[in-house]
């Protein structure tokens, strides 16, 4: 429970300063005096009301802008600190304004460990009221507005609901409808693709073959297969024989060609014949006579570097014989070398004679050899040519190829038309059966959004109009009714009795305050000033029992704005000791009134007195 204890202000309205206790202060009467005026209008009492509500709502009972509540006179800020206390701490709400400015100044700390946060945050989690409901609670004023007696329909259902928390039936009925309206649509979505992927299922059905069809396709594509199979291999073996004796065009080439080189090759050995004559027929003697030359060509070239080595030793000894090494005469020394030299002249001469004789010797061995190479080779290529023959049955062979061929390619393509049919059939059949498969999925899916739709259509009637909400409201009533039959029973001495019920001819979830004497039932706007303040104390007292009862626990204190206006002296004193049997509660009344009530005894009596532009408050 939240527990007011004191509010202190600064610049507040007509206040330069205020302070005053608010727990635990038993009957308070305030009263007001205006010097200014010489009555007690003006004088500042509502602001005690105001300056309790302002810090927590940031806002004014009266609907005054909270700028204009600065006092203007002292030109400085405005801020107003209110202490509370809720499960063991203590914090203080710190709200104000600027002086000629709208901004605020807006805290809430709690005293045991200075942590700041947002005031609204903590009064919702800590109290879960908000100001309509609280000033409800708290202040009745004298023009008898409180929302659940000259309310709209609207304004008691909304009250009764922010007091006792029934907009959590609304939240949840916001999301039974939410996910119900999620539901519909996912099932109306399904519904559209289920028939449209039904359609698409019937349209693929009627292109496939009957099963017997198929099967008599498969059975004739093997066949058919088969038989493609056995001409392909007849075929090969028809081209086979075709590539092996040749076609008529590649005879004649080849035939051409050879009748070509034979040509060649016996115009070359004709003409190496004239050349070499009878010389053909001896290649061996020739051959001979060739190894015979090299080897005379291989001694002379011996001698002449033996004659060549002897006369450069002769040189080399000057007077002295190469044979005995006995000394000769320059004569006998010159008439050996001539000798050496004439004799080296003549190995050279020869060796270049046995040279040439070698060299064409070689040549006419070649040719002769070239000569028997191509003769040799012309023989060759006239048996290659004999062999060369076009085949009798050539013509019918390339019939019957060609016969193949067709027939083959009349094979394939009926296995192609077969493979096509067959494969256009598996297709839609796959395609079919995925569709089923999607279509069974949805269905599936259908009948658990059909299911949940059952649910949730369930929690929609149960938290509807009709359902726990209103059933709650109902409770509600039921216990608002009796705190004030106690109530108006002890104001009236049991003469008038009062409750709430709903309005004939009207929707059963809007209600009205209906009273009761012995006349018979009239609505609450009927009874005269003084019996509505008597009822409208009773339904405030029957609020707070009723919250205490069932949910929330009321403030600790209750402003009263002229509650003894329009009663007589019986009813006052009625209204007053129902007021102190509340203070022995704990609960702190604060009683406003524009006169002093001599005739009732209260714990206090508070005066808020006014000169000039300031109030102040005397205790």
């Amino acid at each position: 429970m939240v527990e007011f204890e004191e509010v202190c202000a600064r610049n507040f309205g007509s206040f330069k300063e205020l302070q005053f206790p608010i727990k635990d202060q038993g009957l308070v009467l305030i009263l007001g005096k205006n010097k200014n005026t010489s009555g007690s209008n003006g004088a500042g009492k509502s602001l005690l009301a105001e300056v309790i509500f302002f810090p927590i709502f940031d806002n004014l009972l009266r609907g005054i802008n909270p700028p204009d509540i600065v006092n203007i006179t002292t030109g400085k800020d405005m801020l107003v600190e209110l202490s509370l206390s809720h499960e063991g701490k203590t914090y203080k709400v710190r709200n104000g304004r600027k002086f000629e400015g709208k901004n605020k100044i807006y805290e809430i700390v709690d005293t045991a460990s200075e942590t700041l946060g947002l005031p609204e945050d903590w009064w919702l989690t800590n109290v879960n009221y908000g100001k309509t409901v609280f000033s409800g609670l708290a202040v009745v004023s004298g023009s008898d507005v409180h929302p659940l007696v000259h309310g709209t329909d609207k304004n008691k259902k909304d009250y009764l609901t922010d007091l006792f928390g029934l907009h959590v039936y609304d939240e949840c009925l916001d999301f039974v409808k939410s996910n119900l309206s999620r539901f519909t649509k996912r099932q109306t979505e399904l519904n559209a693709l289920i028939e449209s992927k039904q359609i698409e299922k019937n349209s693929d059905v009627k292109k496939l073959l009957p099963d017997d069809q198929i099967t008599e396709m498969k059975e004739q594509l093997t066949i058919s297969s088969e038989l493609f199979g056995e001409l392909q291999e007849s075929l090969s073996e028809e081209l086979t024989k075709l590539g092996e004796v040749k076609v008529e065009k590649e005879y004649n080439q080849k035939q051409q060609k050879l009748r070509d080189r034979i040509d060649e090759l016996k115009t070359d050995t004709v003409e190496l014949k004239d050349i070499l004559g009878d010389r053909v027929n001896k290649l061996d003697i020739g051959k001979k006579k060739v190894e015979q030359l090299s080897q005379k060509v291989q001694d002379l070239t011996a001698e002449f570097k033996l004659l060549r080595n002897q006369r450069e030793k002769i040189m080399e000894l000057a007077d002295t014989c190469p044979t005995c090494l006995q000394p000769i005469s320059e004569e006998k020394k010159r008439e050996l070398l001539e000798d050496l030299k004439e004799k080296q002249d003549n190995c050279f001469a020869e060796k270049i004679e046995f040279d040439k004789q070698f060299a064409k010797g070689k040549d006419l061995i070649s040719k002769i050899e070239e000569y028997i190479s191509k003769r040799e080779r012309m023989r060759d290529l006239e048996v290659q040519l004999s062999d060369v023959a076009i085949p009798e049955n050539l013509e019918d062979l390339r019939e019957h190829v060609d016969e193949l061929k067709r027939e083959i390619r009349s094979v394939e393509t009926e296995i192609s038309t077969l493979k096509s049919t067959i494969d256009q059939h598996n297709i839609v059949t796959t395609r079919v059966s995925e569709t089923q498969s999607q279509i069974n999925k949805w269905a599936h899916e259908l009948k658990t959004i059909n299911d949940d739709i059952l649910y949730w259509t369930f929690l929609s009637q149960t938290f509807g109009q009709y359902g726990m909400k209103s059933v709650k409201m109902d409770s509600i009533l039921e216990t608002l009714n009796i705190h004030i039959a106690e109530y108006i029973d002890f104001l009236t001495s049991s003469q008038i009795s009062a409750m709430y019920r709903p309005v004939e001819k009207k929707a059963t979830d809007q209600f009205e305050l209906f009273v009761i004497d012995s006349t018979g039932e009239r609505p609450f706007k009927a009874w005269s000033n003084g019996e509505k303040k008597r009822v409208h104390i009773a339904v405030l007292l029957g609020i707070w029992g009723a919250a205490h009862e069932l949910c929330n626990s009321p403030p600790n204190f209750v402003y009263l704005d002229d509650c003894f206006g329009d009663l007589d002296e019986i009813g006052r004193t009625r209204v007053s000791e129902l007021l102190r049997s509340i203070t022995l509660d704990g609960r702190t009344v604060f009683v406003s009134s524009p006169v002093d009530q001599t005739d009732i005894r209260f714990d206090q009596i508070w005066y808020v007195e006014k000169d000039g532009d300031f109030s102040t408050l005397r205790r």
